[in-house]
């Protein structure tokens, strides 16, 4: 058997089955409006809209990559007999299967693309595909120009019942009320039952941050030789600070970290030309 067959076996032996994805093909001509910048950060700290100019396309995992999908790779992987840095470390998953694993490093999550024949998403893709819309309309939204950025959850705010419907799948009064639109959530949550974008992505406002490709050095970083990768969405664990759940903000972190209890991942998959970020 050829090299190249034994490292497709090898692959599939360790691949999620029926990941859901969503796709993502839009032209952005023309720089997208983007929220006012309401926090005297850096301008290094928010996204700049001429970066999202350019043909987009790709699949996009649908919701943040779960703890039970995630101790299935593992347990793949420790049969195939792979032991290496990226994949030894522990992570975070006490609490439910459902939600986003997390207190991993880039390495392992990077590694558990690979392993599913894809890659984390640049900052910019990772962007595109949470709030610029690509005009294919959705179940909790409206027609939406092609190229135009949608904040989802300014717009579910506005409508209990499209909340109700489109996030937790209920028409329980109580329960709405009981929850409440403005409540500052505690713990993450179950990957489903997070806030779905304008192309039906779900989670990527305020569960837990996700590792992207894209590397960035902060300003004020005193450690010159860590590699750094930018995470976007911001988590459960910002508090009164839920401006940085924006995906118009960027934060970032060395590669080699591992015990955030607030940083996840998802993966995306090329379908054709792209912009490079």
């Amino acid at each position: 058997m050829h090299w190249y067959m034994l490292l497709a076996s090898a692959l599939s032996s360790v691949a999620i089955a029926d990941t859901e994805r969503v796709n993502i093909k839009v032209n952005i001509l023309a720089a997208p409006v983007l929220p006012a910048v309401t926090k005297s950060l850096p301008e290094s700290f928010h996204l700049q809209s001429k970066s999202l100019l350019g043909k987009w396309d790709f699949q996009i995992q649908k919701f943040e990559t779960s703890c039970k999908d995630f101790s299935l790779w593992k347990k793949k992987l420790d049969a195939s007999g792979s032991k290496n840095e990226e994949t030894s470390a522990l992570y975070e998953c006490s609490l439910s299967p459902e939600q986003p694993v997390t207190s991993i490093s880039w390495h392992t999550a990077a590694r558990y693309c690979r392993d599913q024949q894809a890659r984390l998403p640049t900052e910019t893709e990772w962007v595109v595909a949470a709030v610029i819309s690509t005009g294919v309309k959705q179940a909790c939204f409206d027609q939406v120009e092609a190229g135009t950025w949608v904040s989802s959850s300014d717009k579910l705010k506005n409508d209990k019942q499209t909340f109700l419907n489109c996030v937790f799948k209920v028409s329980d009064d109580e329960m709405f009320e009981e929850l409440g639109l403005d409540i500052i959530e505690e713990q993450k949550n179950d990957v489903e039952m997070t806030w779905p974008g304008i192309n039906g992505v779900y989670g990527m406002e305020g569960n837990v941050w996700e590792w992207t490709s894209s590397s960035w050095r902060p300003q004020g970083v005193a450690d010159k030789q860590a590699m750094y990768r930018v995470i976007k969405g911001g988590a459960f664990s910002n508090g009164q600070n839920s401006f940085i759940n924006n995906p118009q903000w960027r934060n970032a972190v060395p590669q080699d970290t591992n015990n955030y209890s607030n940083i996840g991942f998802r993966c995306v998959w090329d379908n054709g030309e792209a912009v490079n970020d």
